[in-house]
This record gives C-alpha cells, sequence and structure tokens, in this order.
C-alpha cells in the first residue's frame, strides 16, 4: 500500500514540475504527458489545488504564486532551533540498532545525528553534503550519494542521486522535513527533493522517522514529499503545538517530544 501511495505522489510531483516547465496547458497535455486518463489527471489536481499550488480554468491549469516561494538558505536554517535540534537528533539516535542501515536526507537536525550514536556497525546513507564534517563520524559508517548539488540546501539531488537510493533497502529512514502537517502531510520547499524523500521512504523496510521542530509543524510548502501514511513516528520539541500533533497522532504516528 506504502509503495502504491509513493507512486501517486510522485505522479503528482512530477506533474507539478511538468506545470513548472510548461506554463499553462490542458487536462490533455497532462493526460498524454504521464499516459493516464483525463478522470486521473483530474483526481490528481484537485489534490494539489487543496495545497493551492495550481490554478484552473476552463480545461487549463497552472502554477499558483504560492509554488514559487524561495527555498530557505542552509546557513539561515543551520542557526535557528539549535537546542531543540539537538534534542530531537539524540532521541531519534535511540531508535538506531546494531547494524542498521540508515537513510538521511539533507536539512541541518539530522547533523546532529552522528554524534549520539552508540551501537556499533551503522551504516548512514545520505544526500546531505554536509554530513561528511558533522561531529561523530568515528561512530558510523558514511555513504553520501552523488548528485547534483543544490547550494540553498547542500542536498545532492537528480537522476544519479535517485539512482543510488535505488539500489538500497534501509531498515531504518529518518527525514528532516521543511514543513509537516495533518493536512499536507511531509512537505518542501525545493521540488528535486521531494524524489529523494519519497525514494527513502519507499526503500525502507522498518521505521520511518520525521525529525521536525516546533516551527515545521503545521507548516506546508509547495512540493508534496508523502502523506502522514508513509510515516511511523514523529520526534519534536516540547514547543510544538499540541492541537496539531494530536490531528498528526489521531492519522497513526506515534508522537516523540524529546526531551
Amino acid at each position: 500500500m506504502r509503495n502504491s501511495d509513493a507512486n501517486v505522489k510522485l505522479r503528482r510531483q512530477n506533474i507539478i514540475n511538468y506545470l513548472k516547465k510548461m506554463g499553462r496547458v490542458s487536462i490533455k497535455d497532462i493526460s498524454r504527458e504521464f499516459d493516464i486518463s483525463e478522470i486521473t489527471v483530474r483526481r490528481d489536481l484537485d489534490m494539489i489545488e487543496t495545497l493551492d499550488l495550481v490554478e484552473r480554468s476552463r480545461g487549463t491549469v497552472c502554477l499558483s504564486q504560492k509554488a514559487f516561494h524561495d527555498t530557505p538558505l542552509f546557513d539561515e536554517k543551520s542557526s535557528k532551533y539549535t537546542i531543540e535540534k539537538d534534542k530531537i537528533a539524540r532521541e531519534a539516535a535511540t531508535h538506531i540498532q546494531e547494524g542498521d542501515v540508515v537513510f538521511v536526507n539533507s536539512g541541518t537536525t539530522v547533523l546532529y545525528l552522528p554524534k549520539y550514536i552508540r551501537v556499533p556497525n551503522v551504516k548512514i546513507v545520505t544526500n546531505n553534503a554536509c554530513m561528511a564534517t558533522a561531529e561523530g563520524q568515528q561512530n558510523i559508517e558514511l555513504f553520501i550519494t552523488g548528485g547534483e548539488r543544490y547550494p540553498k540546501t547542500q542536498s545532492l539531488v537528480g537522476d544519479i542521486c535517485i539512482s543510488s537510493l535505488l539500489r538500497i533497502k534501509a531498515t531504518k529512514c529518518i527525514l528532516s522535513v521543511n514543513g509537516i502537517s495533518a493536512e499536507s502531510g511531509i512537505t518542501s520547499s525545493y521540488y528535486m527533493e521531494t524524489s529523494v524523500n519519497v525514494t527513502m521512504l519507499s526503500q525502507c523496510t522498518g521505521e520511518r522517522i520525521v525529525i521536525a521542530d516546533s516551527s515545521k509543524l503545521g507548516k506546508s510548502y509547495s512540493f508534496i514529499s508523502a502523506d502522514l501514511s508513509m510515516i511511523d513516528t514523529l520526534i519534536t520539541d516540547d514547543k510544538a503545538d499540541i492541537e496539531e500533533l494530536n490531528k498528526i497522532s489521531a492519522l497513526g504516528v506515534k508522537v516523540i517530544i524529546a526531551q
């Protein structure tokens, strides 16, 4: 079921990317481009429209202005919520067991993770270009995917990155996100990262964890990585909005407050 969900999410992300490239197109154009029925196109657009990412008019569609938000700079993100990120990473490390192969994506919170890994024979597979200099390298065996480096987030993306991930089955997946909400799932401000995130989730055979400080809760960005059915656990801090956490928990996600 999760793989099926991942395929749908990936198709919707590809539709968004197609709109970004082509501008305003018709329903028939999308149907031909992705070899799907017009009914399926309309259903996909209905979902994308709930995030205010598209504008539709008389059988045509284009991206909304919201879909062109700027991606936060890596340096800007790294200096915020440092205490909370450290606590969250420390809690996430307790979920890693001896012999685990762990997918870790881009972001700043995940950079606190290696120093708290105490069990032996742990392999981290990541597209995070900064992970090689993170504290605690002596505790892990590190694999960094290839790919095109996106300077704003210091992430590696693109076909080479995805190809590398598809050759690996991980036992854990730990994702840092731009936004997570009960309504929108996990979202990103940079389209290419969504393909990496959904591939990591789909290639993981064990626990799928999102780590997000309280500033990410209830936030929704332009591009969809996955809905919450693909997530097992959310780790956040004690400043997180309780109402939003209750909504997320009601959807089957285990919520942990890092201490």
